[in-house]
């Protein structure tokens, strides 16, 4: 069997090595010529799989560690019984971590409560959903647009129109990229609808970068310097604009996903499809995420403790894309894809013991909520 993996899918040779050939390749160097004798496929999100890379190959299963799926034509491989696996869900906690220590970022230099904001959440599946009950557990108030889930679902209560959400404190999208169906989610966010964001607004896209049109975004962000803007995806990865790039508030490279467990749950549940597909024995691995410990003192604020637990645990400002003017637009895009190639997956809050004396009942509630482990003293 011969089996072609992106080099740096998390741990890909721990389980994948044993059942053949495996070669591993750049994602972004992956091409016709280097599958067209593999039995199986594996990729993230930089390698388009479609009938221009697989024409003609003997691939016959297709596994991709990231939980989007756009980059694969699903049509093209059920057509030619390619079978086909993403690990949707397995990076949620690591962007809602993400989510929350923007949010933490932002306001630690304000001053405000973030959680006297309200939210808006575009698309409430894995990520958002997720979000979404954390923030709801938390006491924040909660506005959801997800036109494909019904009124039975449990979080209907907090389902508005997107006008609506767009109409929050904090707006951010959670949604997968499409093209085509009756709620394409393709420069979704309009001009209407980025106009009419509140003042004091914050804008955060850790979903696809697609979903808002750049150029907009920066002709948008010109006109409102009172909205403060999030972005980890871009248009046009790694070819990201100069200009959005100097906009940004918080500006990650493609990295909100990028923690040892999601990165681990994504190899673990592409191998289990792997095994089954193939009906070989499963290999015995296990993550291996450490523990740390985060020593709070008490400062008798809920936000504050808050903030000071999840910037603890990760600092977000050293993920940033540097905002120095680069040369030319393609040293921008060779930045951009190295940081996210060499990124050091970070630990999630659950990761993480805190201690502390003299939390009170909310506080160490709330740090429970959040994924924290905590040991009062």
């Amino acid at each position: 069997m011969k089996i072609v993996a992106d080099q740096n899918i998390y741990r890909v040779s721990d389980y994948f090595s044993g059942y053949g050939e495996l070669l591993l390749l750049p994602g972004r160097d992956i091409q016709k010529r280097d599958v067209a004798n593999a039995d199986v496929l594996l990729v993230r999100t930089i390698t388009r799989v479609d009938e221009a890379l697989l024409a003609g190959s003997s691939v016959r299963f297709v596994g991709s560690a990231t939980s989007g799926a756009d980059h694969i034509d699903h049509d093209f491989l059920e057509a030619n019984n390619i079978h086909c696996y993403s690990a949707q869900g397995c990076n949620a906690d690591a962007v809602v971590n993400y989510v929350l220590t923007a949010l933490a970022n932002l306001f630690e230099q304000t001053g405000e409560n973030f959680l006297e904001k309200s939210v808006g959440i575009i698309g409430a599946g894995n990520i958002g959903g997720r979000l979404a009950c954390v923030l709801n557990s938390l006491g924040m108030r909660v506005s959801i647009y997800d036109p494909f889930l019904s009124n039975d679902h449990p979080l209907s209560p907090y389902f508005v129109s997107l006008q609506d959400v767009m109409k929050q404190q904090i707006i951010t999208l959670h949604v997968p990229l499409t093209m085509d169906g009756h709620f394409p989610t393709q420069g979704m966010l309009n001009e209407e609808l980025l106009s009419s964001m509140e003042s004091g607004a914050i804008l955060i896209n850790a979903a696809r970068g697609e979903v808002i049109d750049n150029q907009l975004l920066v002709s948008i962000m010109n006109k409102r310097r009172d909205v403060r803007l999030v972005l980890d995806v871009w248009e046009n990865e790694p070819g990201i604009e100069p200009l959005l790039l100097q906009r940004a508030n918080l500006a990650t490279p493609h990295i909100a996903g990028y923690t040892l467990n999601g990165k681990w749950n994504a190899t673990k549940m592409i191998a289990d499809h792997f095994y089954t597909e193939f009906s070989v024995r499963q290999t015995q691995s296990s993550t291996d995420t450490t523990s740390g410990t985060i020593e709070l003192e008490h400062s008798g604020n809920l936000c504050v403790t808050l903030s000071r637990a999840m910037l603890a645990a990760y600092n977000i400002s050293k993920d940033e894309i540097p905002r120095e003017l680069y040369e030319t637009p393609e040293k921008l895009a060779v930045s951009f894809d190295s940081r996210r190639s060499n990124y050091l997956f970070r630990p999630e809050f659950s990761d993480f013991h805190v201690t502390a004396a003299g939390l009170g009942d909310s506080e160490t509630r709330a740090l429970k909520i959040l994924g924290f482990n905590v040991h009062c003293v």
